[in-house]
């Protein structure tokens, strides 16, 4: 009985871990965004579509000291 409640443990851990996972935009991605935007610091967030399984990355930077700015790919 204790090997049971241990494997479920271990079990209910591991999902747990999985659902921490990060995900980081691909290089092409990173380079675009540098090509049009150079000298900004974006925070990149992500979206899932709708129905399909496709993300979509956000970066989010300021523009100016007093404007922020959206771009999504």
């Amino acid at each position: 009985m204790k090997n049971i409640f241990l494997a479920g443990a271990f079990l209910w851990c591991g999902l747990l871990l999985a659902q921490n996972s990060l995900v980081v935009p691909p290089q092409n991605i990173r380079t675009a965004f540098e090509n049009q935007y150079p000298k900004k610091k974006a925070v990149w967030d992500i979206e899932y579509s709708g129905k399909s399984d496709d993300i979509i990355f956000e970066a989010q930077f300021n523009e100016t000291a007093k404007n922020s700015s959206f771009c999504q790919i």
